[in-house]
C-alpha cells in the first residue's frame, strides 16, 4: 500500500467515527464532517511559570470549508457548533502558543486539525 492509499484509508476510518458539526464565521455557516480530538501544550507565562493548555480539536477535510462559495482557512473567532443531548455545544476557534488556529492533520495535507475551546452550551430552542 502506498502512502496516498494509506492516508485515504485513515481518512475513511476517521469519517466512520466522525460527526456532523456546523462551522461558522459571522452569519456564514457550513455543515462539515469532523472527528473530535484534543491537543495538549505548555506555554510560559510572564512570571516564568508554565501553563498547560488543552484544546478541543476538530479534524476536517480542508475542501469542506467553503463559506459563501469560497474555500476558507480557519481563523481565531470562528465557531464550531456540535448538537449534543438536545442542546448545542459551542466552540471558538483559537490560536495557541503563537501558532495558527489550524494545521495539517498528521501527514495528510487534505485534512486540517482546528484548535478550539468550549465557550458555551445552548439549550434547545
Amino acid at each position: 500500500m502506498n502512502l496516498h492509499a494509506a492516508l485515504d484509508l485513515h481518512r475513511d476510518t476517521l469519517r466512520g467515527l466522525s460527526t456532523k458539526v456546523t462551522y461558522g464565521r459571522g452569519t456564514a455557516r457550513v455543515i462539515v464532517t469532523a472527528f473530535r480530538d484534543a491537543t495538549r501544550s505548555a506555554e510560559g507565562d510572564e512570571s516564568g511559570g508554565v501553563v498547560s493548555v488543552r484544546t478541543d480539536d476538530w479534524i476536517v477535510d480542508r475542501a469542506d470549508l467553503v463559506l459563501e462559495g469560497a474555500l476558507i482557512e480557519p481563523r481565531a473567532g470562528d465557531v464550531i457548533r456540535e448538537a449534543v443531548d438536545g442542546g448545542v455545544n459551542v466552540y471558538e476557534v483559537v490560536a495557541i502558543a503563537g501558532q495558527p488556529p489550524a494545521r495539517p492533520s498528521g501527514n495528510d495535507p487534505r485534512r486540517l486539525r482546528i484548535h478550539t475551546q468550549w465557550i458555551a452550551t445552548e439549550a434547545p430552542s
